[in-house]
């Protein structure tokens, strides 16, 4: 019974200490100034890479745009994106699409011909250095000659 007790008084005195409030206390001291001139930053430019523009090496297409904006600094401490544009909507990248198409497959033994969907997928990315920016697409097939369409690009850079 004394164990009793003991635990319910020890529970409502712990309750009752929840709720206590008392009046609020004195401001504190003033935190320490900021750094002078400290400030954000923000960078916000589009590029269009148009379809006959993209440069072809056999694993990938590419193109490269000259950004002076993209300083060493700003590579080394900037938080960087970019995005495309589908359509209406603004992907982030690296953005991978699929698609296919149906073909025709003749069967070396029989010789009917049949119609099966050929698969693959596209993977639009960006890389970046100091002055540089460079938008790549992979074909997940290695079809180096399907050049990638006309598309639409963002970049954004808050530092």
């Amino acid at each position: 019974m004394k164990k009793t007790f003991t635990f319910i008084s020890a529970m409502v005195i712990a309750a009752s200490m929840q709720s206590c409030e008392g009046p609020a206390g004195p401001e504190g001291p003033m935190g320490p100034m900021g750094q002078d001139g400290a400030s954000f930053f923000y960078i916000n430019k589009e590029f269009t890479v148009e379809s006959g523009h993209w440069i072809g090496d056999g694993e990938c297409f590419y193109y490269e745009f000259k950004v002076p904006e993209l300083t060493k600094e700003v590579c080394e401490s900037a938080v960087i994106n970019a995005y495309c544009y589908n359509e209406d909507f603004q992907n982030p990248l690296p953005y991978v699409t699929f698609d296919y198409v149906n073909r025709d497959i003749k069967n070396p033994v029989t010789g009917e011909i049949t119609t099966e969907p050929y698969r693959w997928t596209r993977t639009v990315r960006f890389d970046y250095t100091p002055g540089m920016l460079t938008f790549v697409v992979n074909y997940s097939d290695f079809n180096d000659e399907d050049i990638p369409p006309t598309m639409d690009f963002r970049l954004v850079v808050h530092y």
